[in-house]
């Protein structure tokens, strides 16, 4: 340990002497690459241009931009703590979609099986659009009461998606978490059947439905991470 701070301050102090003799503008340029600057543009660039849509948008319809940058909870004044499990299931459709897309990143050069590969990108997105359905309530309000579409539609697209995924890839999905799929499966179809009785039918009537809900997202993230996992580990050498 002590090794490495020595290293460290020795790293450290050439870069300061590297900084003074050559200027602020020669130092970072001996570091920055253009590579590295077309890649940051990449990732910073989207990001630039949404909020400078989103100031223009504002300026021109007369609203409150802090009403889209600041946290809803700030916003409307409530308990901080409010909707954390919904808050905490995004995260974890968020986490199913980042190890689908990490793992086909990593596998794209290794697996020669379009088939296999395809899994990782259709798991993500399947995730990724569940995550954007989830976190901005798009099949229970933006659909129904700005789109005009019925949110029954909505689902029916969304299970026709996971059949889909069901179907085509089948051998991969029995091969690792196969329970934890089946158990997300169910607490889904769990979750829908109470969202359709009657809120007075049952005691603490969203606890059942959200929580089941939030089993389900619970064990499709831990069947991707598992599957992922196990993929990786596989095909990569040690």
């Amino acid at each position: 340990m002590r090794l490495k701070h020595m290293l460290f301050a020795s790293s450290l102090y050439a870069d300061v002497q590297k900084l003074r003799q050559r200027g602020i503008r020669e130092f970072v340029l001996s570091y920055v690459r253009l590579k590295d600057a077309k890649h940051a543009l990449l990732w910073i660039t989207p990001a630039a241009l949404l909020l400078a849509v989103l100031g223009v948008g504002c300026g021109i319809l007369d609203i409150r931009v802090s009403l889209f940058t600041r946290d809803p909870m700030a916003i409307t004044n409530g308990y901080p703590l409010y909707g954390f499990v919904s808050n905490l299931g995004a995260i974890l459709w968020s986490a199913s979609a980042s190890f689908c897309f990490f793992a086909y990143m990593l596998l794209r050069s290794c697996l020669r099986a379009g088939h296999e590969i395809r899994f990782f990108m259709v798991g993500g997105g399947i995730s990724l659009m569940l995550l954007m359905d989830d976190f901005f309530m798009f099949h229970d309000s933006i659909a129904p009461v700005y789109l005009g579409v019925n949110e029954g539609w909505i689902i029916l697209i969304y299970g026709a998606l996971s059949c889909y995924y069901m179907l085509a890839y089948w051998e991969l999905i029995r091969v690792r978490g196969f329970l934890l799929f089946v158990l997300s499966v169910v607490f889904f179809v769990l979750s829908i059947l109470i969202d359709i009785l009657p809120e007075t039918l049952l005691p603490y009537h969203f606890l059942y439905e959200d929580g089941f809900k939030f089993l389900g997202i619970t064990s499709w993230c831990g069947f991707h991470y598992t599957v992922c996992l196990y993929r990786v580990r596989l095909a990569l050498p040690t």
